[in-house]
Formats: structure tokens, C-alpha cells, sequence
């Protein structure tokens, strides 16, 4: 329901007290994606309007845009000495290395005196990242925690139960409880939830298919259950309807949802969003592949989307988004140009519910008010998928709407499942909302 945004006012309320309480730093780690990466560095276009040419900068390897850019931890460093170069925001991509060089990073503040009397550090989607070993990210939180130069560490996700310490050998564990950030205007008059979807539980069984032998069963699953609701009903592809048909880790999946969807219906254009293709493939006039590059240098994804289509004269067609790690958490896809999505199609067998809820909030949103009669999104998938990402959403309100600001475990942010244990036992040994 906007977390950048809640980010972004907690940064703009910092930066404001840096006249009398010091010279502050955001060092911001969004998710390993270049697209995520881009779109939180565009939504912050008015800081560097205000507050100079120098005060948003990208922290990367390689970088085509109109951010200052810091390749390198030494650069940054020489940086922090100057107030005129240093940024006041750096933005940075949630992978091991920019772990790395952030911990160092606030190590080198805390020890050194420099043009920085405070530092804050954003983890974007910190879900995905907490376990990993490498990185150590959790005991890196704990040390930075101890750091006179440290005034705040902030974590996003709409899926956070994983952040907490669920053993109950050790109450006084630095995991066992976290404070919820205070959202003083939460409301949901303009939200698009789990209420306002119309969904379909379709039953499916795969029949062994051996001539995709490089697919595991959940993977080919995904793909022919996709398939299947689209023959039975073609008119998800109708003229102006859009729909989200993400896949799965493989790149082969999303190709295989591409060729699908274009065999049904040639007019379809897709959008495809991984770590090699971010374009927009279509049949032109004289039925050749016709292929758009996705560059997002500045606004927003869905927007750089309606704008291509308007373009080529094929914003009219049925348009279908799939992918699956690149379009699974954090990404805008639509736009009130494009309007919400007409159909999405979840048929996963196997999944975390970590990453399905992540896949359903990209049909959700504050996209009401976009049309005067809103249509409600059609949803095939199983009953059980629903009824997680029903669980899951009821478990992230109900962290704002009873414990907003507070402090508190895992229990509480589970009261949704614990009042409703029936639930679980419909469906023989799932446990809701654990991996």
C-alpha cells in the first residue's frame, strides 16, 4: 500500500532535521533488481530538484542516468569528507557486495570523523535477504544497532514473518519482537485488496508430459495450468484486456507463457521482465516479431509500458506481463494509462507464500480511483492459493490497524491465523503461512 512512499516521507523528514541535528545519509538497498533499483531512484527526482544535483546518488558498478553515480566504496568514502559532493540518499542494489560495502560503509562513519553526523539504512524487501549466510545480514543489523553514527534502521515488506526469531528458548533475542514503523494516515478508502478480486478456483491435473523433461512438475505445472484457463476462456484475451501471467525461476517459463499466449490469440503483446529480456515482443502488420526494449530512465515502469503502446499503435490489443523474480515483489506495473489488470492467473502448485502474496500484491493497489466503475480483476488459481493470499493481507493490516507504532512478535502479527485454525485444518497438513 505504498511502502516507498512511507520510505520516502521518512527520509524527507530526516534530511529536514539536519540543520539542527547534523548532516544525515540514507543509504537505501533496493531489490536486486536493476527495475526495482530505477524506480526507487525515480521517485526520487523532487529531492534532487530541491536539495541540489549531487543529493541522490546511485551506488553501482555501471549506471546510465542523470544520478550522480559512486562505483566503488573508495569513492564514496572521499565523498563523505566533502559536504558539497556528498549525497544525501544512496541507492543501492540488495546483493552481497552492496551488503558489503554498506556495513563497511557505516563501520567507517562510526570510526572516523567525517561531514556525517547521522546515518540511516533502508532494506527494501528484506524478507528475501535476511537468511542469507554470506552477507550475515542479521548480525550486521545487530552491530550497526550499537553505532553512535546509526540513528535508523528500517526494513520493507508486505511479507515479514520470516524477520522474526520464532524460538521461544530466548525472549530477550534482538529478533524476537520489532517495532512497526508509526503510519500516522493509514486508511484503505482507495485500495484494491483480496475483497475486490473476483476469483475462480479451477482444478487441474497435469499429466505427465515427457517431452519437457528440462521442467520440474511445479514448473510445467505453472505453464499448463496457464494454458488450460486460456483455451477454456479466450476471451481473457480480448481486445484491451490486461492480463498477469507470471511463471516461474526459469527463464524457459516465460518464454513458454509468451509463445503460448501469441499461439491463442497473434495479436497479444507481451511484456516480458527477467534478467535478460525487459521488453515488449508483438506480431507488426506484416506478422513479423516485432521487439521493445523496456530502458526505464525515468517515472514509472507501467508508465514507460502505455507509453510504447501508444506508440506502435498497439495499446488496444491484449497485453499480457509475465515474468517471475523481476515483476514478484516491489514493481509497479500498471499505471492509470494502462488501467489494472483484467485477468491474473496464479496456478502454482508449489510456492512459498512468501512469494505468492508478493506475485498477488502486483494486482493490488491504490488503483480505485483510476475508472468511476471499476471492473474486478478476475483470479484463477486453487482454492488454497486464494485463501492464502486472503490470510496474508488480513496478517499485514492487521499490523497497522492493532499495532501500529508499537513493538511486538510474530504472534501478533499471525493473530489472523490463530483466530482462524479451522482454516488450516481444511486443508490436510498445509500449514497457512509457513514455508
Amino acid at each position: 500500500m505504498g511502502k516507498t512512499f512511507v520510505t520516502i516521507n521518512k527520509i524527507l523528514e530526516e534530511i529536514k532535521h539536519d540543520p539542527t541535528k547534523g548532516r544525515s545519509v540514507h543509504f537505501v538497498l533496493t531489490m536486486n533488481t536493476l527495475l526495482n533499483n530505477k524506480q526507487f531512484a525515480n521517485r526520487l527526482s523532487d529531492i534532487k530538484a530541491e536539495h541540489g544535483e549531487n543529493s541522490v546518488a546511485i551506488f553501482a558498478s555501471t549506471y546510465k542516468g542523470d544520478l550522480t553515480h559512486i562505483d566503488s566504496l573508495c569513492k564514496l568514502i572521499s565523498f563523505s569528507k566533502d559536504p558539497a559532493k556528498m549525497p544525501k540518499i544512496i541507492v543501492a542494489c540488495s546483493n552481497y557486495r552492496r551488503f558489503d560495502d554498506c556495513f563497511k560503509y557505516m563501520e567507517f562513519l562510526n570510526n572516523n570523523e567525517t561531514a556525517i553526523t547521522r546515518s540511516f539504512v533502508y532494506f527494501d524487501e528484506l524478507h528475501k535477504y535476511i537468511k542469507s549466510k554470506k552477507a550475515d545480514i542479521r548480525g550486521n543489523i545487530e552491530k550497526m544497532d550499537d553505532y553512535d553514527i546509526v540513528h535508523g534502521i528500517m526494513a520493507m515488506t508486505a511479507t515479514p514473518d520470516v524477520l522474526w526469531n520464532k524460538s521461544n528458548e530466548d525472549l530477550d533475542d534482538y529478533w524476537s519482537k520489532i517495532t512497526i514503523i508509526n503510519i500516522a494516515e493509514h486508511n484503505e478508502k482507495n485500495y484494491v485488496g483480496w475483497e475486490d478480486m473476483a476469483f475462480y478456483h479451477s482444478k487441474f491435473v497435469l499429466e505427465d508430459d515427457s517431452n519437457e523433461e528440462d521442467l520440474y512438475y511445479n514448473e510445467l505445472y505453472n505453464i499448463k495450468y496457464a494454458e488450460e484457463i486460456i483455451y477454456k476462456n479466450p476471451e481473457i484475451l480480448a481486445e484491451g484486456s490486461r492480463s498477469f501471467i507470471p511463471a516461474t525461476r526459469k527463464r524457459k517459463t516465460h518464454n513458454m507463457i509468451r509463445s503460448m499466449v501469441m499461439r491463442v490469440n497473434p495479436d497479444t503483446v507481451v511484456v516480458i521482465l527477467n534478467g535478460v529480456e525487459k521488453n515488449i515482443c508483438y506480431l507488426d502488420k506484416e506478422g513479423k516479431i516485432a521487439k521493445i526494449d523496456l530502458v526505464l530512465k525515468s517515472g514509472e515502469l507501467g508508465d514507460l509500458i502505455a507509453l510504447h503502446l501508444h506508440e506502435n499503435m498497439i495499446f488496444n490489443r491484449p497485453l499480457v506481463v509475465t515474468g517471475y523474480l523481476c515483476v514478484g515483489m516491489g514493481q509497479t506495473l500498471v499505471s492509470k494509462d494502462l488501467g489494472a489488470f483484467t485477468t491474473a492467473i496464479l496456478g502454482y502448485s508449489k510456492i512459498t507464500n512468501d512469494n505468492l502474496y508478493q506475485l498477488f500484491g502486483r494486482i493490488t493497489g491504490r488503483i480505485k480511483s483510476w475508472v468511476d466503475n471499476p471492473i474486478k480483476t478476475q483470479v484463477f488459481c486453487s482454492r488454497i492459493n486464494s485463501t492464502i493470499c486472503k490470510k496474508m493481507e488480513e496478517c499485514a493490516k492487521n499490523i497497522v490497524a492493532k499495532h501500529n507504532g508499537k513493538q511486538l512478535g510474530n504472534d501478533k502479527y499471525r493473530e489472523p491465523i490463530n483466530e482462524d485454525k479451522d482454516i488450516i485444518k481444511n486443508f490436510a497438513g498445509i500449514n497457512i503461512l509457513e514455508d
